[in-house]
Formats: C-alpha cells, sequence, structure tokens
C-alpha cells in the first residue's frame, strides 16, 4: 500500500520532534515496522530528545509506582496473615520461658551458666527479650548490669541514658563503657551502640539454657 508523502513527511517531522514509533503508528494506522522505515534516517531536535528523555523518565516513575502499590499489597497482606496468626497465640509463661531461651541461644553467651549473658544493637530486640525475661521469672533488678559498646564520636552520658531507658535497668547499675576500634570510614546516623546485658543468677541461666536444649532435643526427636 503506498501513502502521500506528505504524510511520510509528516511521520518523519514528528519523529524528529521526539514521538516514539508506537505514537506515529497509531497516529497514521500504520505498523511500527512502517513507521521505523520512514523515520530510520532522521536525527531528533533538541526538543525531540528532551521530550523522549521526559517520556522514559515518566515511564519509570509509572514502572516504579505500580511496583510500590504491588509491594504494598503483598505488605498489607501478610501484615494481615501475622495479625492473624498472633491472635491464635496465647503468650503463657511456658511460651515466654521458650521465647527467652531462644534469645540467649542465638543472641547470647553459652558457657557461663553463673549468670546470663544478651548482646545486641536493636533497641526493639532488647526490650523484646527483657520483656519476656521478666515475665518468665521473679527476678531481682539490682542483679542486671549494663555495657555499652561506644565509637569515640558518642557521647557516652547519651548512649547509657538511651540504654538505661529501654532496658528500665538504673544507669548506676552501668558499668565502664567499651570503645570500640572505629576505622573512621563510616558513621552511622543515629546508631547508639549496642548494649551488653548480664544477669547474674545461676538457677535462671542454667534453667534457660536446659528449655532450649531439651527443646532442640525434641525438634530433632533425640532425648
Amino acid at each position: 500500500m503506498s501513502y502521500p508523502l506528505k504524510t511520510i513527511d509528516e511521520a518523519k517531522r514528528l519523529r524528529r520532534i521526539g514521538l516514539s514509533l508506537g505514537e506515529i503508528a497509531v497516529k497514521f494506522q500504520i505498523s511500527k515496522s512502517t513507521a521505523s522505515l520512514w523515520t530510520s534516517k532522521e536525527k531528533l531536535t533538541k526538543v525531540g530528545v528532551k521530550r523522549i528523555i521526559n517520556r522514559q523518565n515518566m515511564a519509570r516513575k509509572k514502572a516504579f509506582l505500580t511496583l510500590e502499590k504491588k509491594r504494598n499489597t503483598v505488605k498489607k497482606n501478610i501484615r494481615e496473615k501475622s495479625k492473624q496468626t498472633l491472635n491464635k497465640i496465647k503468650l503463657t509463661l511456658p511460651l515466654s520461658k521458650l521465647l527467652s531461651s531462644i534469645f540467649i541461644w542465638t543472641e547470647g553467651e553459652k558457657g557461663d551458666f553463673g549468670r546470663l549473658g544478651f548482646t545486641n544493637s536493636d533497641p526493639l530486640m532488647v526490650s523484646t527479650f527483657l520483656s519476656l525475661l521478666r515475665g518468665s521469672f521473679h527476678l531481682n533488678e539490682s542483679k542486671f548490669r549494663g555495657l555499652v559498646h561506644i565509637h569515640e564520636y558518642h557521647s557516652e552520658k547519651e548512649i547509657i541514658r538511651f540504654w538505661s531507658e529501654i532496658t528500665k535497668i538504673p544507669q548506676n547499675q552501668f558499668t565502664k563503657s567499651y570503645l570500640k576500634p572505629h576505622t573512621g570510614k563510616r558513621m552511622r546516623d543515629n546508631y547508639m551502640g549496642s548494649i551488653h546485658l548480664s544477669y547474674y543468677d545461676y538457677r535462671v541461666a542454667r534453667e534457660l539454657a536446659s528449655v532450649y536444649n531439651m527443646f532442640a532435643k525434641k525438634l530433632r526427636g533425640v532425648g
């Protein structure tokens, strides 16, 4: 099928000012291969280059928003499932002890059963562990000790005050802070160091160690 030269010239003009092959094909009701054949030798004007860049940016933004919408939907569904799961779980004393023991098993010291040792830099994890531990035993709060690990760019007083509020352990029960070597390559914004918690009670430490060991053996069908 032949087309008027005027149509082909108009297609070339539109290509020069940045219309895509798809847009040209739709406008003249031709295939994209025909649009490409007509306009393959055309050079874009500055206006055309700017238009194409704007279209690419808009396409990327649209793709990002579409992906973000999908992610938010997935997150919402996961939160709902998590809520349903947690609503079925009752935090009993045995479960609190089991969860406390797993915290110690994964993030705590093992081998010194004269005390509990737990180190972490995540305030939520630290406060969750302490909440479970305090709900599992009748504890003597004076037996807690806190030791903060800091870099030279930290304010020691500020860090101790922060962790004292998180842990509900008085500042006078914090021992001398540990100054960690710093390479100087990176200063982490809003990083409040880490805290090492100790609780001195042989029976509590021994019981939690026994719980996680027996729980692991039970899962494996041992013992």
